[in-house]
């Protein structure tokens, strides 16, 4: 009971952080479609680089959204883990 108590805040935590690495994600890919749309239509790299570095984020926010999501998935078998000894 514990820990259960000890961990909630910290899952309730990574909850609302990877919603808001969601909202951030949907944000990347809208703004890399945007760009992309326009890549397509004009000729100017500096678009189209911009549309290559929206690429590059959203990748990176997915990686930590997978990071995060492992972390809070560990910690809630430690302490289903825990409850089971007592904890």
């Amino acid at each position: 009971m514990q820990t259960e108590l000890a961990v909630a805040p910290a899952l309730a935590a990574m909850e609302r952080i990877l919603q808001e690495l969601a909202e951030l994600e949907m944000g990347a890919r809208q703004l890399e479609r945007l760009y992309g749309d326009y890549a397509e239509a004009s000729d100017l790299t500096f678009i189209k680089i911009l549309e290559e570095r929206y690429r590059l984020l959203v990748g990176e926010i997915h990686d930590i959204r997978t990071i995060v999501s492992d972390v809070r998935a560990n910690c809630e078998k430690m302490t289903t883990e825990a409850s089971g000894y007592g904890g």
